[in-house]
């Protein structure tokens, strides 16, 4: 049977319809992508739900993966999860920074930022927010006022305020051009803050209540607070107060009241009322934020200081000098993990500068060759076999600089001081001798490194002694070491924590967060194995078998640890609280 003409023109018709329908398809964007880009805005918990669940990465382009990468940075940045990895978003950069597309290169640029502002890079972090702002879409407001506002704030901790304060009136300006509020909020309580660095504080009110305005219930609370220390600072007290309790009203985290009794507490002292001042600051001793404990026992001693209650002041000075030097040392362990961040950011420059000038060299060499200069080639080659030499002198030194610095954190404390004591004399000698052609910079920074280390070991073994004299010198100690038994009441055994609790103030909060529902005689034991007592004694002192208090740590380890948990991994995260 022949098919007529017209019969054959419309099949050819349905079947070139059919492939360009197989090709529209083909090249159109994943649809699952598109839904959870589509949900950013309005629903970021689901989007991230999409990209989590519903994209299997075999089965996406090259350029789907690049898109799935750089949203599932952006949603789960928004949803508040601490980023721990470059991996993906580095994978987006590779492909995005080359788009013609500005939002794209700008958006990349900016989660580029984000990500390393979490890793603790900071200079990495300012870098990429910079590039955002150089390369992006300037109509992109939303975008542009978020860059701002975080670049902003990156100087703002740095107290540059001559450099923040024209990236938070930008992004002022870019959130006023979208519907952003809240956000907007928290960029005036910035501009606030710096203006109270300042000592201005007129404008720093006029900031707040800006911020007020604009506030939502996760920026008001903070907002309220600020603009009421910052009114006493100017002894407007009674609009301070109204201020607190408008805090106190709107407040959503129970926590937060700690906080704003050390605020209120403050804000009595100063006014010259001391028994509200007494009375709040009492309160906010119940936080379970150091940094607030140590504000209150510092304005109760002060008041105690000065109405002569003398046993008061000494008692609370003790306290907060005590938790002023766990809070020093933990300011010192921040500090030198920023310097080792810089450090090695530094050493990245160097190596890439070094790859780059390798490169350069060789090119030039290819291009010396292929002249035919047949008279400088054994010079160009005695040339290149030194600068390999000079490449593998320096990646030694490097790597040699490394393993120091990793096992330097495995040595004996005394040892390490020493070492590193002797290492700091090397380096300075060095820095001195002007036939040194390393990088004096280099050497400054591991020589400072060096010394900041040394400084926070010498105040880890100094507060172990005072904590162990301190503990061996008490009556109760000794009472639980060598005391008799039946002599020993429930009122020795409170005495004896809460003496403990004062030597290791975070012991017992570390212990509680690790295992909340932890059994008072389980906790003893913990506080037992805190101060040394042998194992032996702790089954007299409990009045338990020795059977009985090993399935105790037992199940205290596996309730911590999970199917890993041991005596030993116990015993040693009690030593490390």
């Amino acid at each position: 049977m022949r098919l007529s003409i017209p019969k054959v023109s419309l099949m050819a018709l349905h079947l070139i319809l059919l492939i360009c329908f197989i090709y529209a398809c083909k090249n159109e964007g994943n649809p699952v992508l598109l839904k959870a880009e589509s949900l950013m805005s309005s629903h970021p918990d689901s989007s991230l739900w999409l990209l989590e669940n519903s994209i299997e990465s075999g089965q996406l382009s090259k350029e789907q993966n690049a898109k799935w990468c750089l949203l599932i940075t952006q949603a789960r940045d928004k949803n508040y999860v601490l980023h721990t990895s470059d991996s993906l978003i580095n994978i987006a950069a590779d492909f995005f920074t080359k788009s013609d597309n500005p939002d794209e290169r700008m958006m990349v640029y900016y989660y580029l930022a984000r990500v390393n502002d979490d890793l603790k890079n900071v200079k990495k972090a300012q870098e990429f927010y910079l590039k955002a702002l150089e390369t992006g879409n300037p109509m992109n407001y939303s975008l542009l006022a978020r860059t701002h506002a975080n670049v902003g704030q990156l100087y703002l901790y740095q107290k540059a305020t001559d450099i923040a304060m024209p990236h938070l009136i930008e992004a002022e300006k870019c959130y006023r051009e979208t519907d952003e509020y809240g956000n907007l909020s928290y960029v005036l309580r910035d501009i606030g803050r710096l203006y109270s660095l300042r000592t201005q504080y007129d404008s720093a009110t006029s900031y707040y209540e800006k911020a007020l305005v604009y506030a939502d219930s996760s920026s008001k609370i903070s907002i309220l607070i600020e603009l009421a220390n910052t009114l006493a600072d100017i002894d407007e007290y009674v609009a301070a107060s109204d201020y607190m309790q408008k805090a106190i009203s709107c407040m959503v985290d129970p926590n937060d009241i700690h906080f704003i009794n050390a605020s209120l507490g403050k804000l009595y002292y100063k006014a010259g009322n001391s028994d509200s001042a007494r009375y709040y600051l009492y309160k906010s001793m119940a936080s379970p934020k150091p940094e607030t404990r140590a504000f209150s026992y510092y304005y109760i001693y002060k008041l105690a200081k000065k109405e002569h209650r003398w046993k008061e002041y000494a008692l609370f000075q003790e306290r907060y000098e005590d938790l002023r030097d766990i809070l020093t040392k933990q300011k010192y362990t921040a500090e030198t993990q920023r310097l080792q961040h810089l450090y090695n950011y530094q050493q990245a420059e160097n190596r890439a500068a070094l790859v780059k000038l390798d490169h350069e060299i060789v090119l030039r060499n290819n291009i010396i060759l292929s002249l035919g200069i047949v008279v400088l080639a054994g010079a160009m080659t005695g040339y290149y076999i030194y600068n390999r030499a000079r490449q593998k002198r320096r990646r030694k030194m490097q790597n040699e600089l490394f393993r120091s610095f990793s096992n330097r954190q495995t040595l004996d404390c005394i040892d390490q001081i020493s070492s590193n004591s002797q290492r700091i004399c090397e380096l300075e000698i060095m820095i001195g001798d002007k036939a040194v052609n390393k990088d004096k910079d280099v050497l400054e920074l591991e020589k400072k490194l060096l010394e900041l280390e040394n400084k926070r070991i010498s105040g880890i073994i100094a507060e172990k002694k005072d904590r162990e004299q301190k503990l061996e010198s008490s009556d109760i100690h000794n009472l639980f070491i060598r005391g008799t038994i039946e002599k020993i009441t429930g009122n020795d055994k409170e005495t004896y924590m809460s003496l403990i609790d004062e030597i290791y103030p975070l012991f017992k909060i570390g212990i509680l967060h690790l295992c909340p529902s932890i059994s008072s005689d389980d906790l003893f034991i913990c506080y037992l194995i805190k101060v040394n007592i042998k194992a032996v004694r702790i089954t007299q002192i409990m009045n338990l078998s020795k059977q009985a208090i090993s399935m105790k740590k037992k199940r205290l380890a596996l309730a911590i640890f999970g199917e890993n948990g041991s005596h030993q991994s116990l015993n040693n995260l009690i030593e490390s609280l």
